[in-house]
């Protein structure tokens, strides 16, 4: 857990927050667009599509007022709940 700027996330942050693919000036694209159109994976941000999401969830100036978040980085463990080591 730590505590920074919104505007402090990098590239890999936003990739692993999930954010569609971005293309600034285009929005969000999906898979068969940057399949259709390979060029356009000159231009994707994942940072610039987390910024698009930030506003659209939070409201027109929300990034700009460059709001303190929590980060939280966790690993996920991938085995069955029943084979947990205390049982």
């Amino acid at each position: 857990v730590r505590v920074e700027r919104v505007q402090d996330i990098s590239e890999a942050d936003a990739r692993a927050e999930g954010v569609g693919l971005y293309v600034p000036g285009h929005g969000f694209i999906t898979d068969s667009e940057l399949r259709a159109d390979p060029g356009y994976s000159n231009f994707l941000s994942p940072r610039a599509g987390f910024e698009a999401l930030w506003t659209e969830i939070h409201g027109p100036g929300a990034w700009e007022r460059n709001d303190w978040v929590c980060a939280l980085t966790f690993s996920v463990e991938r085995r069955n709940i029943d084979a947990a080591p205390w049982s």
